[in-house]
């Protein structure tokens, strides 16, 4: 993830900033009609001078990326294979034969558990999880709100 942000206020508890979303404009010849989306806290661990209205890039860490990708595709994908395997023995066990629609069931369930896992953990974390940070500055906001100069790495 990297993305522009507008930094909205700066206090003690933290930094809070607000996306530019610019995917819609892709096509459009107005440079200062960018949407603005839901603010949320980041830091900055690179002491970048900043001030309430300048415009910064947010991305991810790269270990908070690899976490979550694993965890929302490769935790899910894992639990289904496993339903699968495990509904054989669990058919064995209560006196059934393990069909082919007892697998797919098992694969199913499998997969609904991890999902639900999924959500409600990231409902619950959604506090704790790793923030995003500040990655580089750009020019402060002009009177008509639009961006001043580009943001490069």
């Amino acid at each position: 993830m990297r993305d522009k942000a507008i930094v909205t206020s700066i206090s003690p508890q933290g930094i809070l900033v607000t996306p530019l979303l610019t995917d819609t404009c892709i096509s459009c010849a107005e440079s200062s009609c960018a949407k603005r989306g839901r603010p949320f806290p980041v830091d900055n661990p690179r002491n970048f001078p900043i001030t309430t209205g300048s415009v910064v890039s947010v991305s991810a860490r790269a270990s908070a990326t690899v976490a979550q990708g694993f965890f929302s595709l490769c935790f899910p994908l894992a639990a289904a294979v496993g339903g699968f395997f495990a509904v054989g023995p669990l058919a064995l066990a209560l006196g059934h034969t393990p069909t082919e629609g007892l697998k797919a069931l098992g694969v199913l369930l499998g997969l609904g558990a991890a999902v639900a896992i999924v959500v409600v953990s990231g409902r619950v974390s959604s506090g704790r999880r790793a923030r995003a940070e500040i990655s580089a500055v750009a020019g402060g906001m002009t009177p008509e709100g639009s961006a001043g100069a580009d943001i490069t790495r």
